[in-house]
C-alpha cells in the first residue's frame, strides 16, 4: 500500500478504479489487530501446511515412544522396574543392562522434549517478529483513505497513493470487530467495524461480488 503507482507492477495500474461506491477514512491499526490481520492473510497457506503438520507430529511422537519401548524390551525391562536392588553378582548384569537402556530412553525423551520446545519457541519468536514489524511499519500506524470502485480499490496516505485491481484481492474477512481485505498472501487492509459511516454488510456484499477467487 505504500508503493507508488508503477505500471510495471502488475498489482498496480493507472489508478482508474471507476465509479467510487464507498469512501472511508480508516484509523491506524493497533498491535492486537495487526496480529489478527497477519493470521488471516496467512490462513490459506497455513491450511495447506496444517493438513500434514498434525500427522507429522503424531508420527514423530509415536516413533520416539516406539523406539523407547523397543529399547526397554531389548533388555527385558519395563518402566515399572527399579534399579534400587541389591548389588550382588547375580544382579550386576541386570543393573548394567538397565543403565544402558536408561541412557537410550533418556536421549529419546530428550529429543521429544526438544521438538516441542523448538515448536513453542518458534511461536514466541513469531509474535516478537510481528510486534517489531508493527513497531517499524509506519503504514500500520497511519490513517488512510480507502476508496472502493467498480474496477478496483485505492488507498491514500500522506506518503502517496496505491491502486489495486479487484483480481488482486484474495479474501474479505470479518473477525472480532475488524474487517480485513487480503491482498495476495502478503498484505492486507483493515476497516474497524465501528467506523463511522461504515456499513459492514453492504461493503462485504460489494467486495465479495468483485472477487474472482472463492473465499
Amino acid at each position: 500500500m505504500n508503493a507508488s503507482l508503477n505500471k510495471n507492477n502488475f498489482e498496480l495500474y493507472d489508478g482508474d478504479i471507476g465509479e467510487v461506491k464507498y469512501r472511508l477514512n480508516v484509523p491506524g491499526l493497533p498491535l492486537s489487530h495487526y496480529r489478527q490481520g497477519c493470521r488471516i492473510v496467512l490462513r490459506p497457506l497455513r491450511k495447506r501446511r496444517l493438513r500434514y503438520d498434525p500427522i507429522l507430529v503424531v508420527i514423530i511422537v509415536y516413533a520416539l515412544l516406539a523406539l523407547a519401548n523397543m529399547a526397554l524390551a531389548r533388555f527385558d525391562i519395563t518402566l515399572f522396574m527399579t534399579v534400587f536392588q541389591e548389588t550382588d553378582d547375580a544382579d550386576f548384569g541386570f543393573s548394567h543392562r538397565w543403565w544402558g537402556a536408561s541412557v537410550m530412553v533418556f536421549f529419546l525423551y530428550a529429543a521429544l522434549f526438544g521438538f516441542f520446545f523448538a515448536y513453542f519457541k518458534f511461536l514466541r519468536c513469531n509474535r516478537r517478529f510481528q510486534k517489531r514489524a508493527h513497531d517499524y511499519s509506519r503504514l500500520a500506524e497511519m490513517n488512510y483513505c480507502l476508496e472502493l470502485g467498480e474496477y478496483g480499490l485505492r488507498c491514500q496516505t500522506k506518503n502517496g497513493i496505491s491502486c489495486y485491481r479487484w483480481d488482486c484481492v484474495t479474501n474479505f474477512t470479518n473477525h472480532k470487530g475488524m474487517s480485513f481485505i487480503s491482498l495476495f498472501a502478503t498484505s492486507f487492509l483493515w476497516i474497524p467495524d465501528d467506523l463511522e459511516g461504515y456499513d459492514r454488510d453492504a461493503v462485504a456484499v460489494f467486495i465479495r461480488s468483485k472477487l474472482t477467487r472463492p473465499i
